[in-house]
């Protein structure tokens, strides 16, 4: 590949300048030559030897005259014209308006001092690039990335629009990435065409002169990945992802007319659902959380409400669903002011209603693998009855992009399908729902909500792009059935029409199907030996409530989920409108400790999907993600996140004997290995947090550490199991290696970790060789990996057993005395499951049984208390309420697997 490096300026590069320059030499694929931007130098004959030229510029805010000469820029553009490419980067991005394909020149143009920090406290300060959804250059790097990690008073250059002002003449490539956040109000990347040929624009956040810039592999990657993607013929050639944009143009809510088409079957006769062997019972309904769904579709909401949200990842296809009843002549009420009799079981969510001598079941379930789900009533009145059905539709795509990024919204009512539709970005999006019965009166447009007026539904206005439908059904008196049908797709129209259709047909096929798989699963999950009837309910329903956490995103994979819960609770993400539903996305170490408790119980397929699910998104240093999030951006702000995933591998080739794909992973697992291994800046033995990422400690007093005891009992473990990989696939040598250095790391943890003073293990070492005292319960994972010493882990399980740290209802992470605890604290003085769980497992794994099994049930017993069926995230360090973000947690529900594998390890 041919590149011409264009300089400008007659005494010299810049040292920016010249570093690009260095870079693009050391390119071993790339043949490079300077050219100066001087008539004499840039004439036809010369620049049709290459296919792509490059100004990397930062010496002035403004173009200098020798590339603003008329012949100059008229040269450029017939090299453009003809096929060219040209990238234009940091000051130099605003030449496209000197070459006329802008109109008006980048409102922000800065040669300065960097003066911001990290929104987040104590979080450092990361700076990049976010596509929509992906683009060829990104190759990779997965859709996006991070490119500096300034510091205040860092050298700083460039030059993009800042909302209100956009760019006219190209598309939007990328905007700016901040920690765990998009600044969509900077556009930083755009793309143009001319002619034949492209233009591509780096505003800035492309620096590389700074030396200390731990992004460098990242920034050299988007550089090469730039200048192929100009000079490829084909634009999309060198790269897996498809070129998408941002579009930034003001969003309205149309009402458009649906094509005809014919009318579909719908089941309207009664259908008798088939029963799963798990069922729980609330005599009358709570504001508690509940969830249901399948591998494509999560529906949530609360007892009193019904269903505040659905989700077909990376979308909501509906939220602020309230059905109202009116019997007779009365008025309509909602069923939220009602107090219905609640039963949950891993299939469904069941309300039941007694009104006088009217009863209503209203079953609400999602399809086991296709984007939708239904609401069945079953009505019983001696008198007629009204049912109405009010939602709203907002398609707002997962978290960290804007509710801005849906753009516009077409809406119309579908007479064939019987059924509200609405459409975004030309199509891709979609969301339907309809009824088995013809509706009596329907009503959907732009509104806020829909309301019934005076017998009539009637919807007031809104600014939000969203979409308000209504619909009401008469039945006479005797039994009736009504089902609500609902089904979307980030794919287009015609997956979620294809679903919507097949549930309207047979609702009844689509709940029976869940009620076989969870049949199977728990026939497979069989228990020998636990004689407590209540452990082995809390068990069978920890199983089928991990087995939900197994989600398909399209485009992404499969893999395990962390989090149920609303928007409502949380974070918002710094939106308007929030995208964040509880913790519903991919996570790294989450999903780990997930699939060890999924091995427990003999699910080795879907332990192996996590695996390649994280391989396939390894960043290209060798890290593994912390959080994917179903609109595809990846953050890899942990470091224990690749310890863990190398302990995974392990423990899965233990549990499989599965060579082959240990064989066919085994270079990521000697990337994540290598990876870790230089995050060790100091030459201790000890991997860091320092410049890696959190460990268990995402906040609070006790965060930032430099080495964490907890990380580096991830690190001997992972060691310890990559040496039997390795060992099983006849790599004698690096299992020889790392075996040596397991050994190393597991006595620094026992000898230089001890604290005779508080008969504990310090949390952490800083980075002066001091260590941070603190005493946690995070030692329990050093145990229950079999690397603490027993007499000193004795002496820390006496600890964890004081009402200092233990509760009726679990163990907080630190000790109730310490000046920092908050019972409320997320990282320092609440309850979790996981923080209890891993005290039994710890307590079991050295023997000590009573103490095991008493912890192990104070978790098995959170199944009834909040959420049905389920385990909640965080509680109360004072009180047993919910303290957290999501009533169903992935982890929570593993420690009870884990839990009963520990303290019956014959019995499954």
């Amino acid at each position: 590949m041919n590149v011409a490096y264009l300089t400008a300026k007659a005494n010299g590069l810049s040292s920016e300048e010249n570093a690009g320059w260095k870079f693009l030499k050391r390119r071993k694929n790339i043949r490079a030559i300077k050219l100066k931007l001087t008539r004499s130098s840039i004439t036809p004959s010369l620049l049709r030897n290459f296919p792509a030229l490059w100004w990397h510029y930062d010496s002035s805010t403004h173009i200098p005259a020798a590339a603003a000469d008329p012949f100059v820029i008229s040269t450029i553009r017939d090299y453009l014209n003809k096929g060219g490419s040209l990238l234009l980067s940091l000051l130099a991005a605003q030449f496209v308006v000197d070459l006329g394909c802008e109109a008006v020149r980048p409102n922000v143009i800065a040669r300065d001092s960097w003066d911001e920090e990290c929104w987040a406290q104590g979080f450092p300060d990361i700076r990049g690039f976010g596509s929509f959804r992906g683009h060829p250059i990104f190759d990779e790097l997965h859709g996006s990335a991070y490119t500096w990690n300034p510091q205040r008073g860092s050298p700083f250059a460039g030059t993009f629009y800042e909302f209100p002002i956009l760019p006219s003449g190209g598309k939007i490539v990328a905007v700016a990435r901040e920690y765990i956040r998009l600044r969509e109000d900077w556009v930083m990347i755009t793309e143009y065409k001319v002619g034949k040929g492209r233009i591509l624009t780096v505003g800035s956040f492309f620096f590389f002169s700074d030396t200390a810039n731990r992004f460098r592999p990242h920034l050299e990657r988007l550089a090469q990945n730039c200048l192929e993607y100009l000079s490829s013929k084909r634009r999309d050639a060198n790269g897996r992802q498809r070129a998408t944009y941002w579009d930034f143009t003001t969003p309205e809510v149309l009402l458009v007319v649906a094509k005809a088409g014919k009318h579909i079957r719908r089941k309207t006769t009664p259908w008798q659902p088939e029963s799963g062997p798990l069922r729980l019972e609330r005599e009358q309904a709570t504001e508690n959380f509940f969830d249901v769904g399948g591998r494509r579709i999560l529906i949530m909401g609360t007892e009193k409400k019904g269903i505040e949200e659905v989700w077909v990842h990376p979308i909501r296809i509906l939220h602020k669903v309230r059905i109202g009843l009116g019997i007779g002549n009365s008025e309509i009420s909602r069923l939220e002011t009602l107090a219905p009799h609640v039963v949950v079981r891993p299939e469904s969510f069941t309300r039941e209603f007694t009104i006088g001598t009217t009863t209503i079941e209203e079953r609400t379930f999602g399809d086991l693998n296709r984007p939708g789900g239904a609401v069945h009533f079953s009505i019983r009145s001696d008198q007629p009855v009204e049912l109405v059905c009010t939602g709203v539709i907002d398609l707002r795509m997962m978290w960290p992009v804007s509710e801005s990024a849906t753009g516009s919204l077409n809406c119309c009512w579908h007479d064939g399908l019987q059924a509200v539709m609405v459409t975004g970005q030309s199509g891709r999006l979609c969301s339907l729902i309809g009824c088995s019965q013809v509706p009596a009166e329907y009503t959907v447009g732009h509104f806020g909500e829909i309301k019934e007026k005076s017998g009539s539904l009637e919807g007031n206005r809104t600014d939000r792009v969203q979409v308000a439908f209504g619909f009401k059904w008469l039945f006479p008196p005797g039994e009736s059935v009504c089902t609500i049908v609902f089904a979307g797709s980030d794919q287009g129209e015609r997956e979620a029409r294809a679903t919507y259709v097949q549930l309207m047909r047979d609702p009844s096929k689509s709940y029976n199907s869940q009620v076989a798989h969870f049949n199977r699963l728990l026939k497979k999950t069989r228990l020998i030996g636990v004689a407590d009837n209540e452990l082995r309910k809390a068990y069978r329903w920890a199983v089928a409530a991990t087995d939900r956490f197994f989600v398909t995103t399209p485009g992404l994979g499969s893999s395990l989920m962390a989090g149920f819960g609303t928007t409502a609770s949380g974070w918002n993400g710094g939106h308007e409108i929030s995208g964040r539903p509880g913790y519903a996305w991919y996570f790294g170490r989450d999903s780990v400790w997930t699939a060890l408790a999924m091995l427990a119980y003999g699910e080795k397929k879907k332990v192996r999907s996590v695996l390649e699910f994280l391989g396939r998104y390894q960043d290209i240093t060798g890290k593994i993600l912390h959080e994917c999030t179903t609109s595809g951006f990846i953050h890899y702000d942990a470091a224990d996140s690749t310890p863990l995933y190398i302990l995974l591998m392990g423990r899965y080739l233990r549990a499989s004997h599965d060579r082959a794909f240990a064989k066919k992973e085994y270079s990521r697992l000697v990337k994540a290995v290598a990876f870790c291994f230089s995050t060790d800046a100091d030459g201790d033995h000890l991997i860091e947090n320092t410049n890696v990422g959190h460990g268990w400690i995402e906040g609070g007093p006790l965060f930032p550490s430099h080495a964490e005891f907890y990380l580096n009992a991830c690190w001997a473990a992972a060691l310890g199991e990559a040496s039997f990989i390795a060992q099983h696939l006849g790599k004698t040598a690096e299992s020889r290696r790392w075996k040596r250095e397991a050994r190393k790391v597991k006595s620094i943890l026992n000898n230089e970790f001890w604290n005779p003073d508080t008969r504990s293990y310090n949390f952490s070492k800083n980075a002066d060789g001091t260590f941070n005292t603190t005493e946690t319960i995070l030692p329990a994972v050093a145990m229950y990996l079999g690397l603490a010493d027993k007499d000193k882990s004795e002496q820390c399980l006496r600890e964890f057993t004081t009402e200092e740290f233990a509760t009726e209802w679990g163990v907080r992470l630190i000790a109730r005395d310490e000046p920092m605890y908050n019972p409320a604290g997320y990282h320092y003085g609440s309850v979790w499951p996981l923080f209890t769980g891993w005290t039994a497992l710890a307590e079991l794994t050295l023997g000590d049984r009573k103490r095991g099994m008493q912890h192990l049930m104070r978790n098995a017993g959170l199944h009834t208390q909040f959420a049905l069926g389920y385990m909640p995230e965080v509680l109360h360090g004072e009180r047993c309420e919910l303290a957290g973000v999501c009533a169903h947690q992935a982890w929570s529900e593993a420690m009870v697997i884990l839990g009963v594998a520990a303290g019956f390890p014959q019995g499954d």
